[in-house]
């Protein structure tokens, strides 16, 4: 189903900024060849996930052959890859083996719409998209206010210190199980639209948002990013919530971009996309709150019965609210146009 079901008009051939490319490996092959690679790999920046059984690691970094190479110098082991660019349009999914390489599967970033449980997939309704590079600016600008305070209290868990950057630090007491990780996530999404509330001029006043404004739609954005990706696993390693945030981002990116928008930069009604930046809210505060099995409207029953778990229906939600919040960036902030 389409957000808003506006149209605008489209500008494009903007330069596509290249990001950073993000993997999920798996290692196997014989016991005395995996520590090699492994070392090898921690040295070039991946993340040790799990070194019991078959090691599974993450890592980012801006070479997106770099797997390869480093395979090539171990040819006993077979290292399965998950990757996708940051901001990107795809995923792929291959086994390195040596000089080998097998591309197993190649898929859009958002899922087909024919198997999209989601609602995340396009619409055939008339209109135009917005211009690709406008949104990447947008999703620029909501990446660069991920890791302000107001930010990173969602994805650290009660028990574990927040360093300066943003990442959950050292282990503490366990951390708080999923409905309080919800609650909080709930709370600081509404402290976050209260900030866009206040900074809003009265939705009758003619004319678009002062820059205050944009700047807490982009920390209401980054709140939403940061606890759609915490809420799908409330205790990751500080390297794998950075993936996470990244794919959330270009998952919602990839929403905000497919959806044909009636109006664009310039001809927008403000009081209208505030009343959807609302909706998009409360859509999230409540999915945030309608956690467990035995609670919530017999709708969302249904939606946890035939569309998605609990933890999967709040990231959606939280993603339809990034999408929003890149959507108006796009359509009112002059600065990245």
């Amino acid at each position: 189903m389409p957000l808003h079901a506006h149209r605008g008009p489209s500008r494009r051939g903007a330069p596509t900024m290249l990001g950073m490319h993000h993997h999920r490996l798996v290692l196997n092959g014989p016991t005395r060849s995996l520590p090699p690679l492994v070392d090898e790999l921690r040295r070039a920046g991946a993340t040790v996930l799990d070194a019991d059984g078959p090691p599974r690691l993450v890592w980012s970094t801006s070479d997106p052959r770099l797997v390869e190479r480093l395979a090539r110098r171990h040819a006993e082991v077979a290292v399965g890859v998950e990757r996708f660019e940051a901001l990107g349009t795809e995923m792929v999914r291959l086994v390195v083996h040596g000089a080998d390489t097998t591309i197993l599967d190649r898929r859009r970033v958002l899922p087909h719409p024919d198997d999209d449980l989601e609602g995340w997939g396009g619409c055939d309704d008339e209109g135009v998209q917005l211009d690709p590079e406008l949104l990447r600016r947008a999703a620029r600008r909501v990446q660069e206010r991920v890791g302000r305070d107001a930010v990173t209290r969602v994805a650290v868990p009660a028990g574990r210190d927040a360093d300066p950057d943003g990442e959950a630090g050292h282990e503490g007491p366990p951390p708080p199980g999923p409905p309080l990780a919800a609650l909080g996530a709930a709370l600081a999404l509404g402290t976050a639209f209260g900030a866009v509330c206040a900074a809003a001029p009265e939705p009758a006043v003619a004319g678009g948002p002062d820059p205050r404004c944009l700047d807490a739609i982009a920390d209401l954005a980054a709140t939403a990013l940061t606890a759609g990706a915490a809420l799908c696993a409330p205790t990751p390693a500080p390297a794998e919530a950075v993936l996470e945030r990244a794919w959330a981002l270009t998952r919602a990116l990839a929403r905000a971009g497919d959806e044909p928008l009636w109006e664009g930069p310039g001809t927008a009604s403000w009081p209208e996309w505030l009343g959807y930046l609302a909706a998009a809210t409360a859509d999230a505060l409540l999915a945030c709150v309608e956690g467990g099995d035995a609670v919530g409207t017999a709708i969302a029953s249904v939606h946890r019965e035939h569309c998605a778990t609990p933890a999967e229906h709040r990231a959606i939600a939280a993603g339809a609210l990034v999408a929003t919040g890149l959507q108006m960036l796009a359509l009112f902030d002059a600065e990245i146009r």
